[in-house]
């Protein structure tokens, strides 16, 4: 009996996070639709560094985190906010030289 007992407090606990990670992923995107994404998303909504908490990146990277974690380098991201620089940096990953790259910034 006791180790029913011990599966079914397991269980109900699983069911608890189950749903807790489920809203977690809906209200992201919910929040960060394709359209919004594609046509009204600014650089200053996507970048981390900042101090926008509420950013695409820091969503990912903190909020986001029972999910998977991605946390670490910004060359994930291709695309920061240096503090020290007050100014965008993109990262070596992601930089082009060719003349039909995309402008970031």
């Amino acid at each position: 009996m006791r180790k029913l007992a011990e599966f079914d407090y397991m269980l109900d606990s699983f069911n608890r996070d189950s749903r807790n990670l489920n809203r977690l992923r809906h209200d992201f995107v919910n929040k960060y639709t394709q359209s919004y994404i594609k046509n009204d998303m600014n650089l200053d909504d996507f970048v981390v560094g900042k101090g926008n908490k509420n950013s695409f990146c820091y969503q990912l990277e903190f909020n986001l985190a029972q999910l998977g974690s991605i946390r670490g380098s910004n060359s994930k991201n291709g695309i920061y906010y240096n503090q020290q620089k007050q100014d965008y940096v993109v990262t070596k990953a992601w930089q082009r030289n060719d003349e039909n790259s995309l402008l970031l910034i």
